[in-house]
């Protein structure tokens, strides 16, 4: 059932100009680094929290980390019905890097889809009742539109968003 949600997921996030990579925990580092190779040269951070859980892909950051063209942070669940990634970051510093980026990766453990946002209910409250107020639901890249309905990518986020659904990875609780 999971493989059919990561497929729901997956054409739910493309059809709000979303990306989607799915891998595994062993091959997380290479898929990352063939992730960013088009955009090499651009500065990357990695998340305060994403590189506790795993340390490894700090190797990844380059560059001005205080207001990066690429922000690599952790994504606590994705919703399959809406091609959503929650995100609740431990600082204040980890929220600001996501939303100062031109390009967002989220990174995320794929088996924690869940089918609804009804689904996600459930561990939307264990992530608040940890102590993280600030939660959001991300749907694509940024994108609004002004009084004459033109739409604007990346006006208030980032322009792209790349979800990393990682098989295998599982993360402690809070």
């Amino acid at each position: 059932m999971a493989v059919d949600l990561l497929e729901s997921f997956t054409v739910q996030a493309n059809l709000l100009a979303a990306d989607v990579v799915v891998t595994t925990l062993a091959e997380l580092s290479s898929s990352l680094t063939e992730l960013l190779r088009p955009e090499a040269g651009a500065s990357v951070a990695v998340s305060d929290e994403l590189a506790g859980y795993l340390p490894e892909l700090t190797s990844l950051a380059a560059g001005n980390g205080a207001k990066p063209d690429i922000a690599i942070t952790f994504g606590r669940l994705l919703v399959a019905a809406t091609g959503s990634v929650l995100l609740a970051e431990t600082t204040w510093a980890d929220r600001v890097l996501r939303c100062t980026a031109g390009h967002h990766v989220a990174v995320t453990p794929a088996e924690s889809i869940v089918p609804t946002m009804a689904d996600a209910a459930g561990p939307l409250r264990e992530t608040i009742s940890s102590g993280r107020r600030y939660a959001t639901f991300v749907s694509g890249p940024s994108r609004t539109g002004d009084i004459e309905q033109v739409l604007s990518i990346g006006a208030h986020g980032p322009e792209k968003l790349t979800i990393v659904a990682v098989s295998g990875w599982k993360i402690p609780h809070d």
